[in-house]
């Protein structure tokens, strides 16, 4: 009977606590993509890692790289993101909805070096091998990131990804939900801050006026949708600005956004 080959123990204390912890903190932000390359660096330090968003039917989408080489650079923006990409085993695999850790050489087909996307592309970018991290983000997308290496990585370093996928995994389903909650509470925060803007200073009316300028409205459109002149409008932007101490419109964005970031 053959035993399976045991999954290396990975401790996380030292550079991996601190990565895991940066990668929890920064779940839902712009900065997420760029840690979680970080993390794998720890696994494959001599390595290019190239971050693609597949998205159903639209093209593919590099969202972070750390390639050095400028040739590596212009290929991946130039022929792979315009349609290569389609040739690409790992977009197959990600369209089939494949999730997990393999080589390119477990998805590829039979005689890939003597593919056209081989022969094109493959050879100029990835020098020896590459590993692929899977994640479904839903049912349209796919996040891969892509690991290529100077030579063949060690079988220990794919089981090290394979022990750690379950929790990168997590961690990219948070990073993913976070980011779709952020934009309409952001919305709904906007809308308060607006609503209450100079609450204890201005009359109802002034305020009204004051949201309306804020949501860059004119005069007349202010007139309009208060149902007054725009003579009275003019009288109750001059009280406003008396009581805010300010002078201008551009100061009163300065002032609202001066509160909003204090929030």
């Amino acid at each position: 009977m053959t035993t399976p080959a045991a999954t290396p123990d990975i401790v996380l204390n030292g550079p991996w606590q601190e990565s895991l912890t940066r990668l929890v903190q920064q779940a839902g932000t712009p900065t997420f993509v760029a840690s979680f390359i970080s993390l794998l660096k720890l696994i494959y330090p001599r390595s290019a890692i190239v971050c693609t968003l597949y998205h159903g039917n639209q093209p593919a989408r590099s969202l972070y790289h750390d390639m050095e080489e400028q040739e590596q650079i212009d290929l991946n923006t130039t022929v792979y993101d315009r349609g290569a990409y389609r040739l690409d085993p790992f977009f197959q695999a990600a369209r089939s909805g494949f999730t997990g850790v393999s080589r390119m050489t477990d998805l590829a087909p039979r005689d890939f070096d003597r593919s056209l996307y081989y022969r094109t592309y493959y050879k100029n970018v990835v020098t020896a091998d590459e590993v692929g991290l899977f994640f479904k983000l839903d049912d349209e997308q796919q996040l891969v990131f892509s690991v290529g290496v100077e030579k063949r990585a060690p079988e220990s370093s794919l089981q090290q990804c394979r022990a750690l996928y379950p929790l990168l995994a997590s961690l990219v389903s948070l990073h993913g939900r976070l980011q779709e909650m952020t934009e309409e509470p952001t919305k709904a925060v906007v809308e308060g801050r607006l609503r209450s803007f100079g609450a204890e200073l201005l009359t109802e009316r002034e305020q009204d006026v004051a949201q309306l300028m804020l949501r860059g409205c004119k005069t007349t459109e202010i007139a309009n949708l208060l149902g007054i002149t725009e003579s009275t409008i003019k009288v109750h932007r001059k009280h406003l600005y008396a009581k805010l101490q300010i002078n201008s419109q551009a100061e009163l964005f300065g002032l609202f956004m001066d509160e909003f970031q204090g929030v």
